[in-house]
């Protein structure tokens, strides 16, 4: 497998850590406020039950340097702990200017993918429908293994990459649905299909 060209060394290591997690600005905690509660009471959003619940998610998307409403829609928070869709996963690393990675296999059986630091690889993760089952994962009542299993596959990967070889894009630990003990929630609401293309790994809109 030909190696991913290589990502352009900054002058520093550390302006290439103030690049990958600039500074944000404080943010105006009463005009997030305001936002919150509009987007609260949108309707659009139906797993935020009130302003306080968006504000967390708001709050963690800051963080990541990601938009409001996009945090809404990429972010979950279960049992206290933010869990990243697959898809925004995949878009940090790749805009990290320092990670990338590649899918080397993305079926209903098994998904693995292949993470590189300055086009160099590092390591591989692989999260198979047999680990799944095995974990208790795909019989669970409302379990999304059953209609979307080359998905959550995706994502139970991409999580373990996320936390292997790439934890300094993320500023702590993320987490996949089913990694959080006790978590009672189960489907994803509007939940979709991610398309990804083999030979690129780019996530392609659905």
């Amino acid at each position: 497998m030909e190696t991913l060209p290589a990502v352009r060394m900054e002058s520093s290591p550390l302006a290439l850590t103030e690049r990958m997690h600039p500074v944000p600005p404080v943010p105006p905690i009463t005009e997030m406020v305001q936002i919150a509660e509009l987007l609260a009471k949108s309707g659009y959003f139906k797993d935020v039950r009130d302003a306080s619940q968006a504000f967390t998610k708001m709050l963690r998307g800051w963080e990541l340097g990601i938009g409001y409403a996009t945090a809404l829609s990429e972010i979950d928070v279960i049992q206290g702990k933010p869990v990243l869709s697959a898809a925004l996963m995949a878009r940090l690393i790749k805009s990290s200017g320092k990670y990338n990675y590649q899918v080397i296999a993305a079926t209903a059986e098994v998904c693995e993918l292949e993470f590189y630091e300055f086009g160099k690889p590092i390591g591989r993760t692989k999260w198979t429908i047999e680990q799944a089952r095995s974990a208790g994962l795909v019989e669970k009542q409302g379990s999304n293994y059953k209609a979307y299993a080359e998905d959550m596959l995706f994502w139970r990967a991409m999580s373990r990459g996320a936390k292997r070889f790439c934890a300094d894009v993320f500023g702590g630990a993320v987490y996949a649905p089913g990694e959080i003990e006790g978590e009672e929630r189960t489907a994803i609401p509007g939940a979709r299909t991610l398309r990804v293309d083999e030979t690129t790994g780019e996530i392609l809109d659905a």
